[in-house]
């Protein structure tokens, strides 16, 4: 299950992947010239962009960006929506995604991981 916490970090892990691809002088993208820096601040034509570049569905992207603050539990991603999420972000695998996001998250409270 996903957390607001975990899902807000890869929203903002997948704009920022996606404005680094912009900003590559040669890039096939020419549809938009900038996505929003904050997951909130997405519109429709902003899904639809980056579901053109992740291959992911506008409504997964939606449920994924937007944040029900009443929901303390997101649901679980599909297998393939993980696999393209990774993909995207050029990672090796979904658990390495998810070290970096509760590294993130970690950064993020101000915390230290716990020597072992």
């Amino acid at each position: 299950m996903l957390t607001q916490t975990f899902k807000k970090i890869v929203a903002f892990m997948i704009l920022e992947r996606a404005n680094e691809l912009l900003e590559r002088p040669a890039n096939n993208v020419t549809y938009c010239k900038k996505m929003p820096l904050h997951p909130d601040d997405c519109k429709y034509k902003d899904f639809r962009n980056l579901s053109s570049m992740t291959d992911i569905s506008i409504s997964t992207l939606t449920r994924l960006f937007k944040h029900d603050a009443t929901a303390t539990c997101l649901g679980k991603l599909h297998t393939l929506t993980q696999e393209k999420i990774v993909q995207f972000l050029g990672c090796e695998d979904w658990l390495t995604l998810e070290k970096i996001v509760f590294e993130k998250m970690i950064e993020t409270k101000g915390l230290s991981p716990s020597p072992s």
